[in-house]
């Protein structure tokens, strides 16, 4: 049998094992999810590689897009003159406007005149609160 001086001083100690357990498990937590956050950075880490490089990649593929395309554009151009004509570029200019103009003044000419038919076809109707439409005789 035990004395209470026994049994109190096995209490103590089991109580300090039990803490060292608890510390112990918490350390392996802490590990165990530092481990986790730092794969996780290395797989962003990866993906951000993955996405500068395939971003590199399509920069690169546009460069030499634009370049063939500029590349066809001056050679369509090497016979055209380089100063273009300024008076016959006016005068499109202006004839562009002027037809402009005329479809605008066109076309809402005709919408002023659908307006009014439908204005003149949907006379408002006197109100009948109260009365039937057929009782209308004022």
């Amino acid at each position: 049998m035990m004395t209470p001086e026994e049994r109190q001083r096995f209490k103590e100690e089991e109580k300090a094992h039990l803490r060292k357990l608890k510390a112990l498990r918490a350390a392996a937590r802490r590990r165990r999810s530092s481990a986790v956050v730092t794969e996780r950075l290395a797989d962003m880490a990866e993906g951000m590689r993955h996405t500068l490089d395939t971003h590199g990649e399509f920069m690169d593929k546009l460069d030499r897009e634009t370049a063939s395309h500029e590349a066809r554009v001056e050679i369509a151009l090497e016979g055209q003159p380089t100063v273009p004509d300024s008076v016959s570029e006016q005068q499109r200019a202006d004839a562009l406007v002027t037809q402009l103009r005329t479809e605008l003044e066109s076309t809402s000419a005709v919408s002023d005149t659908s307006n009014a038919a439908t204005e003149t076809e949907h006379a408002p109707t006197p109100k009948t609160i109260g009365r039937m439409p057929g009782d209308l005789t004022d």
